[in-house]
């Protein structure tokens, strides 16, 4: 499943790609061996949004089910983005609201940091890899998240949250030598449940890099 269009264009105002339940509603959705990924530079585009929980465990679950943003043909990001300050390709793979319960295994995020179909310059900008708010029970098992600016795995005002085998990489472009430190490319749009790395210098490019694990008020 892949986005464009005008719709995903403002990263102030974010829409998803695949919106799965409407808040507090409660029902079965059940995703096996997808992908989801953009066709354009969509800044405004969060790829899944999960708002439903299930009558039971595993009502709402993903399984092999994967995240790319470029690096393939059939996507602007592939071709577009050489330059991570000025390709903003995605805001984040997924947001799992606080009305949500969710179960996953086996999942990606990733942001290309290679071409993988021809020989284009790969530094696509994507902002955030899982933003988790629930709080009525999410499962993570065997979560990928790599090359996000600002972070890969956020836990914000979370309750009940099982995380295990857990991978991830800062984008290559982040750190010494890099002209562009965290949060830029994405200053000017910041979520309250983001990090603003204000802990560090304004100089220091170790410090300026996508954070791994991000837990707040959880």
């Amino acid at each position: 499943i892949s986005a464009t269009g005008d719709k995903n264009k403002d990263a102030n105002h974010l829409k998803p790609l695949v919106q799965v339940g409407l808040p507090r509603s409660t029902g079965v959705a059940q995703f096996v061996d997808m992908l989801f990924t953009v066709a354009d530079i969509l800044p405004g585009c969060k790829l899944v949004e999960v708002n439903m929980a299930g009558g039971r465990p595993g009502d709402v679950g993903f399984w092999n089910t994967h995240f790319r943003i470029g690096g393939a043909r059939g996507s602007k990001v592939q071709t577009q983005c050489s330059d991570p300050a000025t390709c903003r390709a995605a805001r984040m793979c997924a947001h799992l609201t606080a009305t949500s319960s969710s179960y996953w295994e086996n999942s990606w995020c990733w942001s290309a940091d290679h071409d993988l179909d021809d020989d284009n310059a790969a530094n696509p900008s994507t902002a955030s890899g899982f933003l988790v708010e629930s709080v009525k029970g999410t499962w993570l098992l065997g979560i990928g998240t790599e090359h996000n600016v600002l972070y890969q795995m956020n836990i914000h005002k979370a309750q009940n949250v099982f995380l295990g085998f857990q991978q991830s990489e800062t984008p290559y472009w982040q750190g010494n030598n890099s002209g562009l430190l965290a949060p830029r490319p994405w200053q000017d749009s910041l979520l309250e449940s983001d990090p603003d790395l204000s802990w560090c210098a304004e100089d220091d490019a170790q410090c300026r890099m996508g954070v791994y694990q991000y837990v707040t008020k959880s």
